[in-house]
């Protein structure tokens, strides 16, 4: 669920609920978008308020703003032509 969170949003999400196995959900967004949010297209400026405040409402989960260490990777460069080792 984090995973597809944090792509609908554009924001990372960390799981720390502890849960583990898989679970059905069901998540409706539609209360929260106003119709001049729909005129708009697009996702709203707001979506990750809107999920977070369905998921507490629908679900209790809650999601808090806070700083956790990720992996990234960083590419210094990338050449055209492969080069010899």
């Amino acid at each position: 669920m984090t995973d597809f969170i944090s792509r609908e949003i554009g924001v990372l999400v960390v799981d720390r609920t502890g849960l583990t196995g898989r679970y059905n959900y069901k998540v409706d967004i539609n209360a929260f978008v106003t119709e001049e949010m729909r005129r708009a297209g697009g996702p709203p400026i707001e979506a990750p308020f809107i999920v977070s405040q369905a998921l507490r409402e629908q679900l209790g989960f809650t999601v808090d703003s806070s700083k956790v260490p990720v992996e990234i990777v960083v590419i210094d460069r990338i050449e055209k032509e492969p080069t010899e080792n």
